[in-house]
C-alpha cells in the first residue's frame, strides 16, 4: 500500500510539473554544437571539395502555440565552407602528394521554424523552416606543402553577403525542472541560394551543414 502511494505521488508530481512547463508561452535558451559542412553546386568542388569541421552556436526565443506546437528562432553565429584536396602529379602522371585547403565561412543566421513534440511526455520532437544568413566572413587557406608555407586570404568579396535555405532537425528534450529544460538534436542547414562570385562556368556555390546541438532552454514566468 505504501509503495501504491509512492507511485501515485511520483506521478502527480511529475505530471504537474511537466504540465507547469508545457503552459509556459515563452522559452528563452542557448544552443551550441559542432557540425559538419561542405560546399556543392559545381564540377571543380564535387570534383574536390571535401567535408570539414564547423560550428553553431546562438540564443534561441520560442513562443508555445499549443503543448505540441510551437515556434522558434532566434540569432545564430555558424562557421560554414568546405575543404578541398588536390592530388599533385609529375608530368607522366604519377602522384606526389596532396594538397589541402579549406574555406571557413562565417554566418550570421536567423531561423524560423516550426516545432511539434511528441511521443511520452513530449519528450521527441522535429523541426523545420526557411532560414537567412549574413556572411561575416570567408577566409581560405592553405596547408603546407613540402617546401611551400601554408597560406591563407581574405575572400570575403568572393562571395554573396546573404544565404537563404532551409533547417530540418530532429531532437529530444527533457524538463530539469519545471523552468529549465536540456536539449539535443541534429538539425541540417541545406542553402538554397547561389552564395558565388562569378563562379567558374556561371555555375553555383551551395552551403550545407549539419550540426549536433545541445541546448538549454528558460521558460519565461507568465504575468
Amino acid at each position: 500500500m505504501d509503495k501504491l502511494k509512492l507511485i501515485i505521488i511520483v506521478v502527480l508530481l511529475f505530471g504537474t510539473v511537466n504540465t507547469f512547463s508545457q503552459n509556459e508561452k515563452f522559452n528563452i535558451g542557448i544552443e551550441l554544437g559542432p557540425s559538419i559542412t561542405f560546399l556543392r553546386g559545381n564540377e571543380i568542388i564535387n570534383e574536390y571539395g571535401v567535408a570539414k569541421m564547423g560550428y553553431i552556436t546562438g540564443l534561441t526565443f520560442q513562443y508555445n502555440l499549443t503543448d505540441a506546437f510551437s515556434l522558434k528562432s532566434g540569432l545564430t553565429y555558424e562557421r560554414k565552407g568546405g575543404g578541398s584536396e588536390i592530388t599533385v602529379s609529375d608530368g607522366i602522371g604519377t602522384p606526389h602528394g596532396v594538397v589541402k585547403g579549406k574555406i571557413n565561412m562565417d554566418y550570421i543566421g536567423i531561423p524560423v521554424l516550426a516545432k511539434y513534440k511528441f511521443g511520452i511526455n513530449n519528450m521527441f520532437f522535429i523541426n523545420g523552416g526557411p532560414f537567412i544568413g549574413y556572411l561575416m566572413k570567408a577566409t581560405s587557406m592553405i596547408e603546407s606543402y613540402k617546401e611551400y608555407p601554408s597560406s591563407s586570404a581574405d575572400d570575403t568579396e568572393t562571395y554573396k553577403r546573404i544565404d537563404l535555405g532551409l533547417s530540418l532537425g530532429i531532437g529530444l528534450s527533457h524538463y530539469l525542472s519545471d523552468k529549465i529544460s536540456i536539449s539535443l538534436e541534429v538539425r541540417n542547414n541545406l542553402g538554397l541560394l547561389n552564395t558565388g562570385e562569378n563562379v567558374y562556368k556561371d555555375d553555383s556555390i551551395l552551403t550545407n551543414s549539419t550540426g549536433l546541438l545541445f541546448g538549454i532552454t528558460y521558460s519565461l514566468p507568465q504575468n
